[in-house]
């Protein structure tokens, strides 16, 4: 899977991409391309993985398994259920969020929606997938896309008097996309006066993130 912002990591022993000789690093028209996000139904935003086509020819790309649990929802290529792109995990039997694996199917069948293999680098030179070989450790590889998992993160809040609150905690074999917003509560028996830390620990690999905005309320 295609996870991160970070565009270049060094492989593990697993299978790695082949880019393309001469491929024109400019991404244009309406592809939907590897790394590229995409909304479940009104659910926050995951990312698109790799292109994929059924002996019938019909269209599709495989994503993370959290991200299609619902069976036949829509799938929008823009965030406020827009541009629609097809539907996920259709019949209810195209996703794993398991021991087995964290993936899924969505089947692009809306017109005008086409699958690439140029993947999305988010500002490096473009890459297109065309096969796959056994990877060497030490290789360079692409890493693309713009999600994580809630469960990658420590997160804590320290009152005025020192006191630790923890909010959420590294670890456990699901993986939940990260909220656009989230409320977490703590023991109301605190001063509220004073300076409040809150600190965010990102233990997963391979991928950042940014928090934007937040606040406390009483």
């Amino acid at each position: 899977m295609l996870v991160g912002h970070d565009p270049y990591a060094v492989a593990e022993p697993a299978q790695r991409a082949v880019r393309a000789p001469g491929f024109d690093d400019d991404l244009v028209g309406p592809d939907v391309n590897p790394g590229d996000p995409w909304w479940p139904g009104s659910e926050t935003d995951c990312s698109v993985g790799f292109p994929a086509t059924d002996a019938q020819g019909n269209k599709h790309f495989l994503t993370a398994g959290h991200c299609t649990n619902d069976a036949n929802q829509p799938a929008y290529g823009e965030v406020g259920q827009r541009n629609r792109l097809g539907t996920s995990n259709v019949g209810g039997a195209r996703s794993v969020n398991a021991r087995e694996g964290d993936m899924g199917v969505v089947a692009t069948t809306e017109t005008g929606s086409t699958i690439s293999p140029a993947v999305n680098t988010w500002g490096q030179p473009a890459l297109t997938v065309t096969g796959s070989a056994e990877a060497i450790v030490g290789d360079t590889v692409c890493h693309s896309g713009n999600t994580t998992c809630l469960e990658d993160l420590n997160i804590s809040l320290v009152s005025p008097s020192g006191r630790w609150s923890y909010l959420q905690r590294y670890g456990g074999s699901s993986c939940h996309a990260l909220p656009s917003s989230k409320t977490y509560s703590v023991p109301a028996a605190e001063n509220a006066t004073g300076t409040w830390t809150l600190r965010i620990g990102d233990n997963g690999p391979g991928d950042s993130g940014t928090l934007t905005n937040w606040s406390i309320t009483r």
